[in-house]
């Protein structure tokens, strides 16, 4: 039997590293709904800035524009991390281009925005810890959940290629989850701005 808690990882923002920005989308790409669903191809760039600019700034921290940035539970990379996503051809993911805007008003340009179109609610409630109390987000009923146990036989019965990457569904976390061979593309050094967890960890 596989041990899936061990195969998978969920990816989040790295934590307690001040230098890193917290992306905001501009008054236009906000009004797109970018952040569950596909743009339409050739559309207009996704536009970011920094919304810890002026805290950054005021406490003379500098900024690093790391290689993952991180919009609330989303995420865009940079094109050398896109160029090696795309070859998977995700169901329920799209990729668009994105721009980032740093602190001193440079323009990144080589980033992409990943949207998770669906979500694969593969927990198991008998293994997991969760507040037994739903909460109610626009019309679904979601679990606070604390630690996770994954459903094996709903894994066993999903074809690898389906469950590779995705959000994780029927939490109001949302967290975004790898498979154990992606794993290494979302660890790029230093300057990575993402930290890994297995899922047996969490």
């Amino acid at each position: 039997m596989i041990d899936y808690d061990t195969e998978y990882f969920f990816i989040q923002k790295e934590a307690f590293n001040e230098h890193l920005p917290s992306a905001m989308a501009d008054v236009n790409t906000s009004m797109r709904k970018f952040e569950f669903e596909a743009q339409p191809l050739g559309s207009s760039p996704l536009i970011f800035f920094n919304a810890a600019k002026d805290r950054q700034i005021s406490a003379k921290i500098n900024e690093i524009v790391p290689d993952i940035i991180f919009d609330s539970g989303n995420f865009m990379v940079k094109k050398n991390i896109r160029d090696k996503l795309i070859s998977y051809d995700f169901p329920n993911v799209s990729i668009h281009p994105a721009v980032y805007i740093d602190n001193k008003s440079n323009w990144h340009e080589d980033y992409w925005y990943l949207t998770f179109t669906s979500f694969f609610d593969c927990w198991d409630r008998s293994k997991s810890t969760y507040d037994s109390t739903q909460i109610k987000i626009g019309s679904e009923l979601l679990f606070s959940v604390d630690s996770y146990g994954l459903n094996y036989g709903l894994l066993d019965a999903t074809e690898l290629k389906d469950r590779l990457f995705f959000k994780m569904g029927g939490t109001g976390d949302g967290l975004i989850v790898c498979h154990k061979s992606l794993a290494p593309l979302f660890q790029t050094g230093e300057r990575c701005g993402a930290n890994l967890t297995l899922i047996s960890d969490y």
